[in-house]
């Protein structure tokens, strides 16, 4: 395994499977962690952004980790005495009443990094 092939995290992966080699095509690949991420002809570098190879020789991504999204809803549910899978959750009644959730528990990431920010209700 070569430098370049092992710099291909799965969010790269990710992408492959939506955008192809539909170079401009900005996707979200979300899980624990949701990865914005824009396929590119050529490699060029962006603030707080990151660049990766992409599975096709001659193609590149540029993005990076926004933050904990699903691990955010399995974190909040531990800390409400739910479990991960919010059973129980339909039972709510709908809407919010104003409740904000800034889910940014291990911090902000792509594109605006601040590690010491922390998530609020």
């Amino acid at each position: 395994m070569t430098d370049t092939e092992a710099r291909r995290p799965d969010g790269t992966v990710g992408v492959a499977a939506v955008a192809g080699t539909g170079t401009g095509v900005i996707v979200d690949v979300a899980g624990t962690t949701d990865v914005i991420a824009r396929l590119h002809a050529e490699p060029h570098a962006a603030p707080d952004a990151i660049l990766n190879p992409y599975l096709v020789d001659g193609l590149w991504t540029l993005g990076g980790p926004t933050g904990m999204t699903g691990g955010a809803v399995a974190a909040l549910a531990g800390l409400t005495g739910g479990d991960p899978g919010l059973a129980g959750a339909g039972d709510l009644p709908a809407g919010s009443d104003g409740l904000l959730v800034l889910p940014s528990l291990t911090g902000s990431r792509f594109p605006d990094q601040c590690p010491a920010e922390r998530g609020a209700l």
